[in-house]
């Protein structure tokens, strides 16, 4: 009874523990290069450079933008869930605008540690629940 007890507690803790994991830029570039998309990768330096339009409410780690033909996804890694949904409250706008100039239908929103815009097609690549 105790290495049953003892058991489930441990598979336990590695469940809640997984749920919490932050999603990293490599992983997500991995899956998106697999479906064919060409995909750039820029540090937060590098995003905060290259996307002035946005207001960076919170630390960012990197952001991660793929396209391939008429479909793209444009995501912002930050450094836990709580930042994600701050930074969309802050930049829905602007995330909204750039989803509707290159998308039909642009998703724009959140998943565990990121922000995103991107077709529900390349969001679902990525792993992203919507």
């Amino acid at each position: 009874m105790k290495k049953l007890l003892a058991t489930l507690m441990c598979t336990a803790a590695m469940v809640l523990t997984g749920c919490n994991s932050n999603i990293k830029a490599a992983d997500t570039q991995k899956k998106m290069e697999k479906q064919g998309y060409s995909v750039t990768v820029y540090n937060s330096e590098q995003a905060k450079a290259a996307y002035a339009t946005f207001n960076f409410n919170v630390e960012i780690q990197e952001t991660l933008y793929a396209v391939k033909s008429n479909d793209l996804l444009f995501a912002i890694y930050c450094n836990n869930k709580a930042d994600a949904e701050s930074f969309v409250r802050e930049n829905v706008a602007i995330l909204s605008a750039a989803g509707d100039t290159a998308l039909e239908d642009a998703r724009v929103g959140n998943f565990n540690n990121v922000a995103y815009v991107g077709s529900e097609t390349s969001l679902g690549y990525a792993g992203f629940k919507i």
